[in-house]
């Protein structure tokens, strides 16, 4: 996965909130929750500090673009419940990547 991973989230985050529609909104936001939780997947040193550092900017944008999705109000409530936990899990594997950056990862800068 590697470094390529702030190229994939950036592309991925860039579809989440570039779509118009409802379900390609869902998905996009989804396969970023989803990109999100192979990180701690990858090899000690393989992400560096800005590497990870974009991650988590890309996670906020995300997270921001679900909430004013949200406060729109024209998402149905089931739509609405699957957001939220989209917004739950990306703050959790933004939690698990900090953790394991911590412990386990980052090579300098």
């Amino acid at each position: 996965m590697g470094s390529g991973i702030v190229e994939v989230a950036v592309n991925v985050a860039h579809d989440a909130g570039a779509s118009t529609r409802l379900h390609p909104f869902e998905e996009a936001a989804g396969n970023f929750a989803r990109l999100l939780g192979g990180v701690p997947d990858c090899a000690a040193g393989e992400l560096g500090n800005r590497e990870i550092a974009r991650l988590f900017e890309l996670g906020s944008e995300v997270i921001d673009v679900i909430e004013q999705r949200l406060d729109e109000g024209s998402v149905p409530e089931s739509h609405a419940v699957l957001l939220v936990g989209l917004v739950y899990r990306i703050r959790r594997h933004l939690e698990e990547i900090e953790i394991w950056r911590r412990h386990y990862a980052v090579r300098r800068p």
